[in-house]
């Protein structure tokens, strides 16, 4: 059974405009694999994690792909995890109407590799994370495989 205040207040703190600016600036972040890494994913991550006080660091694999961990919050409340991933597939640009890269609003959707598959989704994650939130702390890990 949904909690209608929870539910009302989780609703409250969505943020349209942040999390289009959060997923903008992951997609402009290119974090092709293979041939590619994630640090500018992650270093924009990082950047969108502190903008909301979480506390977040970097642990690289073996081979130095960078992962991040995150906590934000602490109380009584219920806690929430979040996992998730900034890699995305190769991006050749000839096989697009628009830059794979970009971040375009066109008709009203987001274009750009992994505006659906996850960096839209960390977006929303991470928009949803903060203080503004119903949950009383919230982990989040987003990782190189």
């Amino acid at each position: 059974m949904v909690d209608e205040v929870l539910a009302a207040a989780a609703a409250a703190a969505v943020d349209a405009e942040e999390i289009l600016s959060f997923a903008r600036a992951l997609i402009a972040a290119p974090s092709e694999n293979p041939g590619g890494t994630e640090d500018d994913a992650a270093a924009v991550a990082m950047d969108i994690l502190g903008a909301i006080g979480a506390s977040a660091e970097i642990i690289r694999s073996d081979e130095g792909r960078p992962s991040i961990v995150a906590a934000i919050g602490s109380s009584p409340r219920p806690s929430l995890a979040w996992n998730g991933h900034l890699d995305v597939v190769p991006a050749d640009p000839s096989g697009w109407t628009r830059d794979p890269f970009g971040g375009e609003i066109v008709d009203g959707f987001v274009w750009g590799r992994g505006a659906v598959d996850m960096k839209g989704t960390v977006a929303m994650i991470s928009s949803g994370s903060d203080s503004r939130a119903v949950w009383a702390s919230v982990l989040m890990i987003v990782k190189s495989f």
